[in-house]
């Protein structure tokens, strides 16, 4: 009976033991989480599952450069990922055209949620190795093809020039939220730079 629990538990336990991983309690996931479920305009179905999956356990990978934080629903496997590039940058915006609220452009930095995978992602190497019979559905910001918004939101097409391809964009009503992703990923990644807030009209 032994053997069998282990053996269906091997996969993630061996995701949980890689070499170039650290347990944290970083709190980032969960506050990107929270910030999908409670704000506006996205078009997304990942925060709503994963709401449903249980916090098994967050590592740092990558010498520093990526967060992942595991969840687990059964036989199902999710988790969502902070990965950072060279000279991640955030800035922040007030809104008061179309959509009003705030907005927070991270340049170098790509965020996914992933669910419904039959097992957890590996660190090996020096990338994540994801299921190849069931890897999960994705939803990643900073994709030059599609978007985590609603077709017609105007986001992020109204942040105008302050925009680029590639760019992650979080919108939210509340400031709070925001400001308290951008403090834990300055916190997480060292080397991120933060520029000043301004003010976007129409």
């Amino acid at each position: 009976m032994l053997r069998t629990i282990l053996k269906k538990r091997a996969p993630f336990l061996l995701a949980l033991a890689a070499s170039a991983a650290q347990a944290t309690d970083n709190s980032l996931p969960e506050l990107l989480l929270d910030h999908f479920l409670h704000a506006p305009l996205y078009q997304m179905s990942n925060p709503l599952a994963l709401n449903h999956y249980q916090r098994d356990r967050t590592m740092v990978v990558g010498n520093g450069r990526q967060v992942v934080s595991l969840y687990r629903n059964n036989d199902k496997y999710g988790f969502i990922t902070v990965a950072a590039g060279r000279e991640p940058k955030l800035n922040m915006f007030e809104l008061r055209g179309e959509n009003k609220g705030v907005a927070l452009v991270l340049k170098n930095i790509k965020i996914c949620l992933v669910e419904g995978a039959d097992q957890a992602p590996r660190w090996s190497g020096n990338q994540l190795r994801h299921s190849k019979r069931q890897p999960g559905k994705f939803e990643c910001s900073g994709q030059t093809r599609g978007s985590l918004f609603q077709p017609q939101s105007g986001m992020p097409a109204q942040l105008g020039y302050y925009y680029e391809d590639g760019d992650t964009v979080l919108f939210d009503k509340s400031r709070r939220r925001l400001e308290r992703i951008a403090l834990q990923i300055r916190r997480q990644f060292r080397n991120a730079h933060q520029g000043g807030s301004a003010v976007i009209n129409g």
